[in-house]
Parts: structure tokens; C-alpha cells; sequence
């Protein structure tokens, strides 16, 4: 890890430029779909024949034959493809590798497996040609616009409300993009070096980043964007998972209107220390990490048990694993002197559920003890409100009583210890968030005067200007495109019933010759178009014209067959009618035939 990453570059105007396209919703294309050229899997008896892959939600899908001559499916093993480890080449140029984490779909004929759709949760792809500028990709965070530490200027124009941060894995970057309300914070990687970043250093930098707002949120797979503007690669980040409800905000320092960018300046001081590496920085990670669990907890004493996990991990990355322990021990030296005279009463005798009881009590772990002792070190005193919500998470921790359960008051005050341990070890001198928090609003106050704040604090978060020459961005022409959306098969009336008559000749052909309803091309005002073709399976190339479709508006259709003459149709019976009597047509029965005799045949190579 590099420990000099303090020390802020200057925003290249490449960066800059590209930056600014980010803020105003120029997105590089999500889309990724290559054509294999090659695929190669080790430890495996079976050949893979290369056909595609494709980028699906964050998962890569690799689309391939499986050549296993003289094997019947269960001679197949399956376990086997879904370790596996692949690697290929694209007809692009690109390269990609991935881990198969199941198998999505099999493609069978006459019981022995001829293809495979595999899933891969780790995967990359590289263009080695490309000269990579920024990893870009899609966060699902909900930050309101506040005073960032990143201005983008261009002309006239300044946009203050963007963050840089200066982490392990590179300079990253949180942008807003506000004309694209379905990605409204984009983050952007500017890296170290033109390979895929160490996704430990990124993952570490995205739970930080995740940490100075108090707001878990999912960057799930990165797009690199090269100099050129095309797309230099991707890769998944494993950084996060999706979540199926609504996440709690709990930032640990302030972040009004008014307020300088304080996300900034703790990311600053946490990513610094980080780079240290050693026990303590893992215990602090671990402060970090079950904060942002806690805001993953439904309940109220959920929140309060990882809080106290990691304001436990926070003060041990204050004080050393060593002074930790020491302040365990002391635990016990007290134990003793209070309970000594019982231990002289029973000495060599079976000792009375009295004390037993006492010996139990500290043998628990008790985080307090560590809390305090690290709160002790930096001069900050342990209130008697702070006692009763350290009480009150331990007895709902081992069960005991009579203390009451946590409450909203006593978690958040666990909170505000949390991050004060988390400050202190780092060197982090501005405000923190405390536990009051007026009716009137949704944020909590500042701790002070508890937490001590250095007044020049606040002079030390330098905003960084990133300036786009006047030729550097591009004139704002997005609304001359028309919206565009791509024909589909309709799934009910005239046209649905015969997709639906198309897809049953597979099941009677015994999978040999497959039919279709296909859409066409339109323009703005011509009526919609469809084919019903038919294909041998697996050699979608050798397909045969059936019908023409013509969608004629009111529920109503006109086919054209192999005669060439139109044929309206308003309702099904009579449309199921025509079909029946195409269906056992003897030109029909002939092309089926045709079709079944050119599927055993081996493809052209």
C-alpha cells in the first residue's frame, strides 16, 4: 500500500473534461456484449466452444458449446463447470477472465448436454490497447446536495456540490449527475496504473467513503472509459450487496447546508492512517464495518449490539491490542479486590452460586471497560448518560438485568462514541455527530462541547477545482435525439396467438427445428411489421420465412404467405383456423423435414 496519498494531484484537464460529462448524464454505454474467439477452462475433460459473453445485472454470462462426444448428460458432471475458472479472448481483441459461480441455462438435445449459459461473479475484461482514463460506474446512494470538496468550473459555469478522495486504490471521485434521476451519484476511479485496481485497496475505499456519510450504498461493477472515449473494460467490484429495503442514514459528522465538507476531511484522515496497515488499522476497518452493518439492523437493540462491536474495535485501534488487553486485566484487579473476602470465606470448598455468579460477571467480554479506558486516554470523559447506554447494550448483550433494552437515545449515543474513537485514532480534529437531535429535524446536533473541535479545522479542507476548457465540453445537444424503443412481440392478441402457435413446433419436432415471431424495423409511423420464421436448432443463420405480419391497428392483422396474397384477420377463431390448416399444409410438412435433415447435418466451418 502506498503511504503517500496525501499529497493530492492536480485534476488533469482530460479528467476534468471528462468529469464534467459525467455531471451533465454522459454515461459510457452499460452495455457489454463480445463475441468469443476464444475460451479456455482448466481441469476440464469436456471442450468449451467459444460463442459470447454478456454483462447481466453485475454478473458476466458466457455463452459456449460443449463438446463431450459419447456422453449421456449424467455422465456429465456439473459440479465441475460451476468451479471453474475461464479465461478467453474476444474477436474485438479484448481479454476476459472469470470465476463460474453456477450454471444459468443447458442447452440439450437427445439427452446429452450441447451448451451452457455460465454465471460469474468475479470476472474482468481488458482491452490492453486502450489507454484507460477513469473506472466509472452507477451507485445507488441517496446523498442530498451539500458543499463538496470538488468544483467543476467550466466558463461560467461552477458546480461545488461534487467530492475527491484521495484513496488506497486511486483518486476517487463522487459525482452528481442531476439530469439522470435513476443515477444521481456516479463513481468515478481515477487509478494508479492502467490495470484493473486491487479490489481490496477498492473495496476498503468504498466502505470508507460509505462510513464518512453514515450511508451504505453498491457500486456494482466498474466501465472503463479510455482516452479515446471508448470502453477500455470492466469489471465487477464485489464491493456491496444489493439491498431490498430502504437503508438509514446516520452521518458521523455533520453535513448541513452550511457545514464545509466533513466527509472529506474524516475520509482524509481515515484513508491516511489506513495506509499504515497492521493490527490497528484492522481493527479500525472493523470499527468502520460495523457501523455501517448497524445501519442494515431493523431493530433498535440490533443497531446497538454492532455499535458497541465497534466502538469495542475502535477504542482497541486507539490504544494498541496491547493497552486493550491491559485494560481487561485491570477489569479482573478490580474484580478481585471487591471480591476477596468471598474468596477467602470458600478457599479449598466448593464454591456457592454466589460466587459462581461473581466469577461469570467478568469473564464475559466486556467492551465498557475498553471504551473507557480509551475515551480516558484522549481526555474525554465517560458521562453518566454514556455509562447507562454501555450499560444497557451489555445487559441486552448476556441477557442480564434489571437494565432496560437499548433505546433511539442510548443507540445514538453509542454512535457518537463510535465515531469519537474512530476521530481520535485517525487525528481527525473537526466536528462529529452527537445524540441530541431537535424534534424539528432529522440530523443530530454536533457533540460539542464534549468533543473538543480545533477552530481551524475547517481551514484545512482545501476544495479542489477541476477546470474544463471552453472546447473541452460539448455542446448540450442530447434533446435533438427522438426517444427510441425497440420493437417487441406483443403478449396478447392476433399477433401473441401466433408466437404462440410459432412456439410450439420445437416440442413437436423434438427440439430440432425451432419457429419464431421476429419483429422488423419501423419508422415513426408505419405500422408494425413481424416474421414468422423457422430454423434448425442452434443455427439461427439457416432460417426459413414462413409469414409476413402486419399489424393493421384495432385489434386487427393482415398475414402474407407463401402465395404472396394479403389475409385479413379480426378475430382468433378464424386466425386459429388459418394456422391449423398451415400447420398440416403439405409445402409446411416439407420445409419442417427440410429443416430437421439440415439440423443432424455438421455445421459449415
Amino acid at each position: 500500500m502506498r503511504a503517500d496519498i496525501d499529497s493530492p494531484p492536480e485534476v488533469s484537464e482530460a479528467v476534468s473534461a471528462a468529469l464534467h460529462r459525467l455531471s451533465r448524464g454522459f454515461l459510457p454505454s452499460s452495455a457489454v456484449e463480445r463475441r468469443l474467439s476464444e475460451l479456455h477452462a482448466a481441469s476440464l475433460v469436456q471442450s468449451l466452444v467459444p460463442k459470447a459473453l454478456r454483462v447481466d445485472g453485475d454478473a458476466l454470462l458466457v455463452v459456449c458449446d460443449i463438446e463431450s462426444p459419447g456422453e449421456s448428460l449424467s455422465d456429465v458432471g456439473l459440479d465441475e463447470l460451476s468451479r471453474l475458472r475461464l479465461s478467453g479472448r474476444c474477436q474485438d481483441g479484448s481479454t476476459f477472465s472469470a470465476r463460474v459461480a453456477f450454471v444459468k441455462s443447458l442447452e440439450r438435445k437427445t439427452r446429452r448436454l450441447v451448451g451452457a449459459v455460465l454465471s460469474c461473479d468475479e470476472w474482468a475484461i481488458e482491452r490492453s490497447t486502450a489507454r484507460l482514463l477513469l473506472w466509472v460506474g452507477v451507485t445507488d446512494a441517496e446523498l442530498p446536495p451539500r458543499r463538496g470538496n470538488l468544483r467543476l468550473s467550466r466558463g461560467r459555469e461552477l458546480a461545488a456540490d461534487h467530492y475527491q478522495f484521495q484513496g488506497q486504490s486511486g483518486t476517487c471521485y463522487l459525482i452528481r449527475c442531476e439530469p439522470r434521476p435513476e443515477a444521481r451519484w456516479l463513481f468515478a476511479l481515477e487509478p494508479r496504473s492502467a490495470e484493473i485496481p486491487d479490489l481490496d485497496a477498492l473495496g476498503r475505499d468504498l466502505m470508507t467513503i460509505a462510513f464518512c456519510f453514515g450511508h451504505p450504498f453498491r457500486v456494482g461493477l466498474l466501465h472503463g472509459l479510455g482516452e479515446d472515449g471508448d470502453l477500455a473494460g470492466a469489471f465487477r467490484t464485489g464491493a456491496g450487496e444489493p439491498s431490498v429495503r430502504r437503508l438509514r442514514r446516520d452521518p458521523p459528522v455533520p453535513q448541513r447546508a452550511v457545514d464545509p465538507p466533513w466527509p472529506a476531511a474524516l475520509f482524509e484522515a481515515i484513508s491516511g492512517h489506513l495506509a499504515r496497515g497492521g493490527a490497528r488499522e484492522a481493527a479500525l476497518t472493523e470499527a468502520m464495518k460495523r457501523y455501517l452493518e448497524a445501519l442494515h439492523e431493523p431493530s433498535t437493540e440490533g443497531r446497538a449490539l454492532k455499535l458497541l462491536q465497534g466502538a469495542r474495535a475502535a477504542a482497541t485501534a486507539l490504544l494498541g491490542e496491547e493497552r486493550a488487553s491491559k485494560a481487561d486485566r485491570k477489569r479482573w484487579e478490580d474484580w478481585l479486590s471487591q471480591n476477596r473476602a468471598l474468596l477467602e470465606a470458600h478457599a479449598g470448598g466448593a464454591p456457592p452460586d454466589e460466587l459462581l455468579d461473581a466469577l461469570r460477571r467478568p469473564a464475559r467480554d466486556r467492551a465498557s471497560g475498553v471504551i473507557r479506558s480509551a475515551l480516558s486516554s484522549v481526555d474525554l470523559p465517560v458521562l453518566l448518560e454514556m455509562e447507562a447506554a454501555l450499560a444497557s447494550a451489555e445487559a441486552s448483550l448476556f441477557g442480564e438485568g434489571p437494565e432496560p433494552g437499548p433505546d433511539e437515545r442510548s443507540t445514538a449515543i453509542l454512535r457518537t462514541l463510535l465515531v469519537a474513537l474512530v476521530a481520535s485514532a485517525v487525528g481527525y480534529q473537526g466536528p462529529i455527530s452527537g445524540w441530541e437531535r431537535p424534534a424539528s429535524r432529522r440530523s443530530y446536533d454536533p457533540a460539542s462541547p464534549w468533543w473538543p473541535v480545533d477552530g481551524s479545522a475547517a481551514d484545512r479542507v482545501e476544495p479542489v477545482t477541476a477546470v474544463v476548457p471552453e472546447r473541452g465540453g460539448p455542446t448540450d445537444v442530447r434533446e435533438l435525439w427522438p426517444h427510441f424503443g425497440a420493437p417487441k412481440v406483443p403478449i396478447q392478441g392476433l399477433i401473441a396467438t401466433v408466437a404462440s402457435f410459432a412456439e410450439g413446433l420445437e416440442a413437436r419436432t423434438n427440439g430440432a427445428v425451432v419457429a419464431t415471431v421476429k419483429p422488423l424495423p419501423q419508422g415513426p409511423r408505419e405500422l408494425a411489421l413481424f416474421e414468422l420464421v423457422m430454423a434448425p436448432a442452434g443455427r439461427p443463420t439457416a432460417q426459413r420465412l414462413l409469414l409476413t405480419i402486419e399489424d393493421a391497428g384495432n385489434g386487427r392483422i393482415r398475414i402474407t404467405g407463401w402465395d404472396e396474397k394479403p389475409r385479413p384477420f379480426s378475430k382468433e377463431a378464424q386466425l386459429i383456423s388459418f394456422l391449423n390448416k398451415l400447420a398440416n399444409r403439405a409445402e409446411t410438412h416439407e420445409l419442417v423435414q427440410e429443416l430437421m435433415i439440415l439440423e443432424q447435418e455438421p455445421p459449415e466451418p
